[in-house]
């Protein structure tokens, strides 16, 4: 599997076809918070725009390790790109202490980080445990003594594998240019590196979690028509572009059948985000996991605590897929309501998408 991420992050493909099938991901609960599995189509009630027409529904079950749904593997993303310093530094000083964390708990966590080059892989889940223990463990004592790091005169074939690693760790630990105000370019870049990440998890047919950690993403729907920074395509015709980025963004990760659960970090001192960036951030958070079976987390710094809330809601869910006519001019609203037959079920899902050429 690592030597697939490694391969696949070099170059991803964009799909440049029109439109035509859709995708939409629905999460089925019980009363006491259970996934529902079993459930067919004629469970469900569907009412959707005259342009579109409802197909099927299947159901998809999550991806585990032995079985175990406790032992799902999680994948965490960090962008870099929208957390400026000093923040950024406490996040990747946190997660490296994660990535320590989870040797002890045997976690299967995968790690990586969007730089605004492309994603780089830190971690993957299926390295050995030990080899991680021992290059985060040489990683942090030569940060405190500021110190060059100081090999060991163990193993040799071990020291070469702890040297591989502090070269990925040392790419958690550089800093990179964050703009103070989001931009056209940074949320494309970060529909992009989305994107690939579907593209690098769609080999496996099963369900797949991503914690993404961020602090900038002002991109929402608002009634209907698309929001930058309170622009839409009448104030920046940039909008345009940026609303066909993200549908065919959420169509990949969707096919993909990967769920992102977006955490929004804060704090740190000027410069950051705005408050209203960050209430539009919090805002298009929770939209791009909805549209993706996801769930926005609670703004934090508690990055085992986020882990646990997503293990708690991940399982199995049902993806919805109806077919569009092509949209010739902008890109418009299509709505979607779907309920499920059974009023004990609790039923999470979106409320539309965008259909274009």
């Amino acid at each position: 599997m690592k030597s697939l991420l490694v391969c696949l992050l070099l170059s991803v493909a964009l799909c440049a076809a029109a439109q035509t099938t859709v995708t939409l991901p629905l999460v089925i609960k019980d009363a006491t918070g259970k996934a529902v599995i079993g459930l067919q189509t004629s469970d469900f009630s569907v009412q959707a725009a005259k342009d579109i027409s409802f197909t099927q529904i299947d159901e998809v079950m999550p991806a585990t390790i032995g079985g175990d749904p406790a032992k799902a593997p999680i994948y965490v993303v960090f962008d870099a790109t929208s957390v400026t310093s000093p923040l950024q530094g406490s996040v990747q000083q946190l997660l490296l202490e994660l990535l320590a964390d989870t040797t002890t708990r045997h976690e299967p966590i995968t790690l990586l980080i969007y730089n605004g080059r492309g994603l780089q892989l830190i971690h993957d889940f299926s390295d050995d445990s030990d080899v991680l223990l021992a290059a985060v463990k040489r990683l942090q004592n030569a940060e405190r003594a500021g110190s060059a790091i100081v090999p060991s005169t163990g193993d040799p074939e071990f020291e070469a594998k702890v040297t591989r690693k502090l070269d990925s760790l040392k790419r958690l630990r550089e800093l990179v240019s964050a703009g103070n105000v989001a931009s056209v370019p940074i949320v494309m870049g970060e529909l992009a590196a989305l994107e690939h990440l579907g593209a690098l998890l769609e080999q496996s047919a099963k369900r797949k979690a991503v914690l993404w950690i961020g602090a900038m993403f002002p991109l929402q729907v608002d009634s209907g028509v698309m929001n930058f920074n309170s622009n839409t395509t009448t104030t920046m015709p940039e909008v345009k572009g940026m609303i066909v980025a993200y549908e065919k963004t959420v169509e990949m990760l969707n096919r993909a059948h990967v769920s992102i659960y977006p955490l929004q970090v804060s704090g740190g001192a000027p410069p950051m985000p705005t408050l209203s960036y960050a209430d539009s951030t919090h805002i298009g958070f929770g939209q791009l996991a909805r549209r993706t079976g996801g769930v926005n987390l609670d703004r934090s710094l508690d990055f085992p605590l986020a882990i646990s809330e997503v293990r708690k809601d991940f399982g199995s869910y049902y993806l919805a897929l109806f077919e569009s006519t092509p949209i010739k001019k902008n890109p418009r609203w299509m709505s979607v309501r779907i309920e499920a037959r059974k009023p004990s079920m609790k039923l999470r899902a979106s409320d539309g998408f965008f259909a274009f050429q």
